[in-house]
């Protein structure tokens, strides 16, 4: 089982995990850390890769070190966002593009990198809006994702 992991921030050297696990802190890194390694005790072969989703050239680069270290991807799953959930007419368009830019522009990203056919799967997790509040922008750059990949 191989997985590639891709995140924004990058994960500090395998050789400081155990003194950072050992450590009090429980902050997200440490959580990040722990994460992988429960992946990897199950018997996955794990690779964590720095890049932002909706640059193309961090990601060209991304694919490029994945395949040269697991093989083909055959999957994808893009879970990326960036949570600023209130609603939409209550945002600025800054706090509105800090949500939209990984769902939307990401996923074109992806389109871009893996044309139609080339993947044996792709899933795109999103938000949801259940009503009957208003819809959050969460919500429509979930539908905006959603919308990208449906012909596909």
């Amino acid at each position: 089982k191989r997985v590639v992991l891709l995140a924004r921030s990058a994960l500090p050297p395998r050789a400081r995990w155990d003194g950072l696990l050992r450590s009090s802190v429980q902050d997200a890194v440490v959580q990040r850390i722990r994460a992988v390694q429960a992946l990897e005790a199950q018997g996955g072969e794990v690779l964590v890769i720095q890049a932002d989703v909706t640059n193309i050239e961090d990601m060209r680069a991304a694919l490029a070190l994945a395949e040269g270290k697991m093989g083909p991807v055959t999957a994808v799953i893009h879970a990326a966002g960036v949570i600023h959930d209130a609603p939409l007419l209550t945002k600025s368009l800054t706090e509105i593009e800090d949500v939209f830019t990984p769902k939307i522009h990401g996923t074109k990203v992806l389109e871009e990198l893996f044309p139609d056919g080339a993947l044996d799967w792709l899933v795109l997790f999103s938000s949801s809006w259940t009503g009957p509040r208003f819809p959050s922008s969460t919500s429509k750059a979930s539908l905006s994702a959603a919308a990208i990949s449906s012909p596909r």
